[in-house]
């Protein structure tokens, strides 16, 4: 899946503080005059704290993270990283969701969604926890298999 912005990945802990991904940012609107085009200026943050963006020639605001993995999460990306590996490989589901403070719902959850953006996903283990090759392997197919009896368990 793309992302509507179109960027490199970046690590999403560093969004703020990254010059780069600012001057790589660019309008996501069609009508727009700066559609698709970067480091203009038009491109300024909305809000730091929810790492959102507007552009000053229409108007139209978004986040960072629209059309990623991360997309309206509020857990640290760390936390759902450290939760989806530590079930993949093995350690008790019930377990990690005590471990990390968070609901077995909400690693269903991102269990779910990893299956849609595996390759994002991927990427962010390595670069934030630094997964090695067989760890990546194991995950990809622990997502692909899990997400599945998770959607026919809601179907039930």
């Amino acid at each position: 899946v793309t992302s509507t912005i179109d960027m490199p990945p970046i690590s999403p802990d560093n969004y703020v503080n990254s010059l780069q991904n600012m001057i790589q940012a660019f309008c996501p609107n069609e009508s727009c005059a700066y559609f698709k085009k970067t480091d203009l200026g038009n491109v300024k943050f909305k809000s730091k704290q929810t790492k959102t963006l507007y552009c000053r020639e229409c108007g139209r605001s978004w986040s960072l993270s629209s059309g990623s993995f991360l997309y309206n999460l509020k857990t640290p990306t760390k936390v759902i990283l450290r939760c989806l590996l530590s079930v993949s490989t093995g350690n008790p589901l019930r377990k990690t969701a005590r471990d990390e403070r968070v609901t077995t719902d909400s690693i269903f959850s991102w269990i779910s969604r990893a299956n849609a953006y595996l390759p994002e996903v991927c990427n962010l283990l390595e670069h934030e926890l630094r997964a090695n090759r067989k760890e990546l392997h194991q995950f990809s197919i622990f997502i692909k298999k899990d997400s599945a009896a998770i959607s026919k368990a809601k179907q039930n």
